[in-house]
């Protein structure tokens, strides 16, 4: 998510699997800009989505 009016403030989070649910931590966000990051290598063939 970019926004390009900052005029109020936003906290942005991560819920669901990846993030707050197994496997967490693969995922993680800075809660002020909403910049996702991939922590880890993500294999399809153990997990073939995120949702």
């Amino acid at each position: 998510v970019i926004s390009s009016d900052m005029k109020e403030d936003h906290i942005f989070r991560l819920t669901g699997r990846g993030a707050d649910q197994d496997p967490k931590g693969v995922f993680s966000i800075n809660r002020l800009t909403g910049e996702v990051a991939v922590s880890r290598a993500l294999d399809r063939e153990a997990i073939a989505y995120y949702h």
